[in-house]
């Protein structure tokens, strides 16, 4: 794989592939254990991208409201510059679990420690989409990807900040739902992060059929079935 990214970069310099790097990725679904390709080289071949994120949230002990920390993006990164996302994510790179993958990156972008985020974290499900690149999102314009997200929860106690780390984000915000959906209607939000956030606001209750007349189809839309195979056992 390495050499056919390699041949590609040569033989077709059109192509917005970013340069080589040592970031590689599993294969979701191959029957071959430990085959590896570059995440951003991923969409040109068709490759489901996989991901953990991780919504960092607050509860009101009086009233019971959530607020959520966001980060923003750093205007440096070459993916959806500037713009919002969920408190942590990341690919899942080559030799971890989606678990391994947020504790990481929870550390390295958040400065939550292993310990602490091993043991009051939760797991809550995977989000699916597919969805077509863009102009200003990095790389090739108009091609199809499908994407697999492992989210997990983590609820931080009111008061408790996070620090930027490795100059992922240019900051975090606590912000509540309202402020975020602005943002999300602004087209502010990373989208495959918007998922994420919508699809907290659905296990928890916080969209539901009686407040939200399209309820059915955002809950299909947040776990579509991807035409590819996801785990080896998949049939």
């Amino acid at each position: 794989m390495a050499e056919l990214c390699s041949l590609t970069r040569a033989r077709n310099p059109s192509l917005r592939l970013a340069p080589a790097s040592d970031e590689c990725f599993l294969i979701p679904g191959t029957f071959i254990p430990n085959v590896v390709i570059e995440r951003r080289a991923a969409e040109l071949f068709g490759i489901i991208r996989s991901g953990a994120h991780l919504n960092v949230y607050v509860r009101d002990e009086t009233t019971g409201e959530l607020k959520y920390w966001i980060s923003k993006r750093s205007e440096t990164k070459s993916v959806s510059p500037g713009m919002y996302d969920n408190c942590v994510g990341g690919g899942i790179s080559s030799g971890e679990s989606p678990l391994e993958c947020i504790i990481r990156e929870a550390e390295e972008e958040a400065g939550l420690q292993e310990k602490r985020v091993r043991r009051e974290i939760r797991a809550g499900g995977t989000v699916t989409y597919i969805e077509i690149t863009e102009e200003g999102k990095g790389g090739e314009v108009g091609l199809v990807c499908p994407g697999l997200i492992y989210v997990y929860d983590l609820e931080i106690r009111k008061g408790e900040t996070l620090r930027v780390e490795e100059g992922e984000a240019d900051g975090f915000e606590l912000l509540g739902k309202e402020e975020i959906q602005h943002m999300m209607l602004n087209a502010q939000f990373k989208p495959n992060c918007a998922s994420v956030m919508v699809d907290f606001w659905v296990r928890h209750g916080i969209i539901t059929a009686e407040n939200e007349r399209n309820y059915a189809e955002i809950c299909q839309s947040l776990h579509r079935a991807l035409p590819f195979r996801t785990t080896p056992a998949a049939v």
